[in-house]
């Protein structure tokens, strides 16, 4: 398994990367387009660093083969023709050795993505562990009253829905409720959790609901995942000044990189494939020592994986 599958993965990687390893105060921005000094006109950039009044361009490259010299050259001319200060190049399949001494000799910093070996897993502490917690679910009631002027509208099998949208209600009720859910959880029993929630413009088929009470019956579900890949982002330092250590893990296409003590956390919440009958409550990481983490999440996740049966309690009121 690669660490990424295409080149703007790429670029988005060693972009997220640098975020985490560059000093306080740096910037750094992927896909930035910048003004040629010559000819004014526009050039695309894969990442670009600022820091200390200079500016470093970041260059990705995701081949087959590792980058030789050819690579190299365009990339000094490049340096000199945009006015940088100074260029990352990033390869995927490494470096030839031509192209890393012309590299050192020029001043063009080379950088390499690489699976790690057993030994410098070790040397990090071993793989993070992906740790999800769940509410697995063994019952579901919803208490709904509507005005008694729609309650015709009400079918012997109710059903709930938002006008207007396409989203779930159970799970954006379920995510109201499991907010601070958690610590009321065991893993060796069930808890029993209730709770008034207001969601506007939740319908129970043509009914508006106008009060909605949830009951849960559950309990609290961990799973523990290893890594898919672990990969070193280094240079041609010695493996204690390596940049950063990069792991993927199966759940949401989770990415965490780690400098030392602190680690940064990528999760795609909509890739997120829930066990039968289990909301998500939060996710963490397992580092085996003590790491300062940032958790960058995209997408919702909106799926619901359940089979048990729900009870939908409908009565009117004269409002």
């Amino acid at each position: 398994m690669k660490p990424t599958s295409t080149s703007k993965e790429l670029e988005q990687l060693a972009v997220r990367i640098h975020k985490l390893i560059e000093p306080t105060g740096a910037t750094v921005t992927w896909n930035e387009y910048i003004s040629d000094p010559d000819t004014g006109s526009s050039r695309q950039i894969d990442g670009i660093i600022k820091r200390d009044g200079k500016i470093i361009h970041i260059e990705c490259r995701d081949h087959k083969d590792p980058q030789g010299v050819m690579w190299i050259e365009e990339l000094i001319g490049r340096r000199e023709s945009l006015k940088a200060d100074g260029i990352i190049a990033v390869s995927l399949s490494g470096f030839g050795q031509p192209a890393l001494v012309k590299a050192k000799a020029k001043g063009i910093v080379t950088r390499s993505l690489s699976e790690m070996t057993d030994a410098e897993i070790e040397t990090w502490g071993k793989s993070a562990k992906l740790v999800t917690n769940y509410l697995e679910i063994s019952e579901l009631e919803f208490q709904l009253i509507v005005p008694y002027t729609q309650s015709g509208l009400v079918t012997g099998r109710p059903k709930l829905h938002l006008s207007g949208s396409n989203a779930s209600p159970e799970f954006l009720i379920l995510q109201e409720l499991a907010q601070n859910a958690e610590s009321s959880l065991y893993s060796d029993r069930d808890s029993t959790l209730t709770a008034k929630i207001q969601l506007l413009a939740l319908m129970v088929d043509g009914a508006s609901v106008v009060e909605c009470q949830v009951r849960v019956k559950g309990r609290k579900r961990q799973e523990k995942e290893e890594v898919l890949g672990l990969w070193n982002y280094h240079g041609l330092e010695p493996f204690a000044d390596t940049e950063a250590v990069v792991s993927k893990h199966g759940s949401g296409l989770t990415e965490i990189i780690q400098k030392n003590d602190k680690a940064t956390m990528m999760l795609d919440l909509s890739s997120i494939n829930p066990p039968r009958n289990c909301f998500l409550l939060t996710q963490q990481v397992d580092f085996r020592r003590v790491v300062k983490v940032r958790i960058d999440t995209v997408g919702a996740p909106y799926r619901l994986e359940t089979t048990i049966d729900t009870t939908i309690d409908v009565k009117a009121a004269f409002l």
